[in-house]
């Protein structure tokens, strides 16, 4: 498991860990879209968590969205909170 993948696996874990569900949205903030390296993240995060779901009978969704955490922080933040309601 590369650390890519080790990103979607431990967000899906302390998911079901800390609130006991089995389902429920993971989100993945991309403050550089198109960047190979955080690209990469993304997808093997991605890949985890659909892995993750397929060993624990779970249904958690993996989201993606470009962040702005280089540009701009208060709109990163703005973009976060709406992604959490």
């Amino acid at each position: 498991m590369g650390w890519c993948h080790a990103n979607g696996t431990q967000g899906a874990t302390f998911a079901q860990k800390l609130t006991g569900k089995t389902d429920g949205v993971i989100v993945f903030g991309n403050g550089n879209p198109g960047a190979q390296l955080i690209d990469a993240r993304q997808n093997g995060g991605a890949q985890a968590v659909q892995d993750y779901n397929q060993a624990h009978g779970t249904t958690y969704k993996y989201v993606t969205f470009p962040d702005s955490s280089f540009d701009d922080e208060a709109q990163s933040i703005q973009k976060y909170t709406a992604q959490m309601d």
